[in-house]
C-alpha cells in the first residue's frame, strides 16, 4: 500500500476590515450602524445626523471580510471579532440588519452564515447597549423606490452595491426606528 501524501495546512490569516471614512463622527447624534450580510463579504453603513448641518450624512462605509471557506467555528470567531471592531469604532446607538430569505431553491450554507451573523450581531448590541433592528429585504428597497423613484445606487452613485444597499438599510432605520 503506497502513503498518502498529506496536505500542508496554511496558516490562518484573520481578515482585515475595510473603512472608507467620508466624515468625522464627533458631531453625529443618533448613528445608525446598517449591515447587509453575506457569505464572503458583509457590508455596512454608518449614518448620523449632523447637529451643525442639520441633516443626516453618510459618515462611514466598509466591508467585513469574511473567510467563506474556514470551519464554522473559526468564521464565528471572525465575525465576532470583527463586528466588535465595527461596534467600537463606530459607536452606534441603533443597529439594522437584512434579514436573509431562503428559498426553496436550497441556499442552505448561506442562509446558515447569515443566521450565525445575526445572532452575534444582536448579542454585540445587547451587551453594548445598542437597539438592534431586524428588516426583510424588500422593505427597505420599496422605501427608498417610494421617497426618491430610485435605486440605492442611483441615490448614492459614489457608493458600490453593496455599500448603497446597507445605507438604504440605515435610512430605513432612521424613518422607522428612531424616535423623532
Amino acid at each position: 500500500m503506497a502513503k498518502r501524501k498529506r496536505k500542508k495546512k496554511t496558516p490562518f490569516k484573520p481578515p482585515k476590515i475595510t473603512l472608507k471614512k467620508f466624515s468625522p463622527l464627533a458631531p453625529l447624534s443618533p448613528r445608525i450602524l446598517a449591515l447587509d450580510p453575506g457569505k464572503r463579504n458583509s457590508y455596512w453603513s454608518l449614518i448620523g445626523y449632523h447637529k451643525d448641518k442639520g441633516k443626516w450624512i453618510i459618515a462611514q462605509t466598509g466591508y467585513l471580510d469574511i473567510s467563506a471557506d474556514l470551519s464554522v467555528p473559526e468564521r464565528l470567531a471572525i465575525v465576532h471579532k470583527n463586528l466588535l471592531k465595527v461596534f467600537s469604532r463606530t459607536e452606534p446607538s441603533h443597529f439594522v440588519i437584512e434579514r436573509f430569505i431562503v428559498r426553496r431553491s436550497g441556499k442552505g450554507n448561506v442562509s446558515e452564515h447569515v443566521n450565525m451573523l445575526c445572532g452575534i450581531a444582536f448579542v454585540l448590541c445587547r451587551l453594548l447597549a445598542i437597539e438592534p433592528h431586524y428588516l426583510i429585504a424588500s422593505q427597505h428597497k420599496q422605501f427608498l423606490k417610494k421617497r426618491f423613484d430610485k435605486v440605492a445606487t442611483e441615490v448614492w452613485p459614489h457608493l458600490n452595491e453593496h455599500e448603497a444597499d446597507a445605507t438604504s438599510l440605515a435610512f430605513y432605520g432612521v424613518h422607522h426606528f428612531v424616535k423623532k
